[in-house]
Formats: C-alpha cells, sequence, structure tokens
C-alpha cells in the first residue's frame, strides 16, 4: 500500500479518465449497498444493482444479480428538442 511522506497509507486511486471509452465498461459508483454505472450523459439510464436484489439467470437456472431500476432520471429540453428524443444531439459535458 502506498504511504504518505509521514508514514500514513494513501488510498490507491485509479488514472481519472476523460473522454469516449472506448469499449470500457462505464464508471461504477458504489457503497456496498448499491452499484451504479453511470454513462457519460448522467442522466440517460444506466445499470443499478443493489445488494439483496436478485434473481434467476435466464440460460444458468442459478441466483444471479438482477438489475434493479436506475434510480436518477431526468429530462432536459431546449428550443422544444428533449434529451430523451435526441440523445446523439448531446456533446460531452466534460
Amino acid at each position: 500500500m502506498p504511504r504518505a511522506s509521514d508514514g500514513r497509507a494513501t488510498p490507491i486511486n485509479p488514472p481519472e479518465a476523460r473522454g469516449p471509452r472506448n469499449g470500457d465498461l462505464p464508471a461504477y459508483v458504489g457503497n456496498g449497498l448499491i452499484g451504479l454505472r453511470v454513462r457519460e450523459q448522467p442522466l440517460q439510464p444506466g445499470m443499478c444493482i443493489v445488494s439483496g436484489f436478485a434473481g434467476e439467470h435466464p440460460e444458468r437456472r442459478v441466483e444471479a444479480a438482477a438489475p434493479a431500476p436506475y434510480p436518477l432520471a431526468g429530462d432536459i429540453a431546449l428550443n422544444k428538442v428533449w434529451l430523451s428524443d435526441q440523445p446523439s444531439a448531446v456533446s460531452d459535458l466534460v
């Protein structure tokens, strides 16, 4: 584990990522109970996994994590054009 100059342990942080994912999974935000995969445009639904929320895998017939409803929602309109109707018209928000 990396250590600060005074000997304290410091967290291991991955490098900051910006721009297109190029096939990588979306950013993961979790607290041990709820896990979210947040897309580049955060108001578009991503994936949500909740601890204890499970279902049957359709092919293997075993218990597996099941996607839960995405808890973040919203829609924005500019000049009567809604984000939900034209998601490709939005450029990077970063």
